[in-house]
């Protein structure tokens, strides 16, 4: 059996890594939004970290020649986009500097390393009933993991104080009415 296994190159800055080859942006393990126009724009500015890369570059890697698009609306709504991703401010970047009327700089270090992906084959692509009941595939290693609500449990918290406030006003209200009965 074929080894399913090869390394592709992530690319980590802060806490985020980015896969140029299956084009994901991931901020602690979790998959963050980010794809189309902005990822091309975050990838060529990650393979030059440090260097200028002008609007001019850009706008060839981006754009074929016989485009006709409003390039400079298209770019700074990428690098926007592109900054709200990453929690970037182009007052103070920490990820993504503006060269006023040259271009963009990936100012963070960058540094890289080998991470396993699967390379599916046919023969893998078919599971069957039993597989799924019974053991999880190799792919479920590598899922996205779910974003879960971070307001799950202080809701449940604020949920059972107002029960317990409601059921104690209720009380008081009862007793109040049997002391004034009498």
């Amino acid at each position: 059996m074929p080894d399913t296994t090869q390394a592709s190159i992530v690319r980590r800055f802060g806490t985020f890594e980015i896969n140029l080859e299956s084009e994901e942006l991931r901020k602690n393990g979790m998959r963050l939004r980010l794809s189309g126009q902005p990822f091309q724009v975050l990838a060529v500015l990650i393979d030059r970290p440090g260097e200028v890369v002008t609007r001019e570059e850009l706008n060839a890697k981006l754009w074929p020649a016989d485009t006709f698009v409003d390039f400079d609306h298209g770019l700074n709504n990428a690098v926007a986009r592109i900054r709200e991703v990453l929690d970037d401010s182009s007052d103070t970047p920490r990820y993504v500097e503006t060269i006023p009327r040259r271009g963009y700089r990936f100012i963070a270090p960058v540094s890289s390393f080998h991470s396993p992906r699967l390379a599916r084959s046919a023969a893998d692509s078919t599971i069957t009933a039993t597989q799924t009941m019974t053991s999880p595939s190799v792919s479920d290693a590598f899922r996205t993991p779910e974003k879960r609500s971070v307001f799950t449990r202080p809701m449940a918290w604020f949920g059972g104080t107002v029960v317990i406030a409601v059921l104690a006003v209720a009380l008081v209200s009862y007793r109040a009415s049997v002391v004034s009965a009498k």
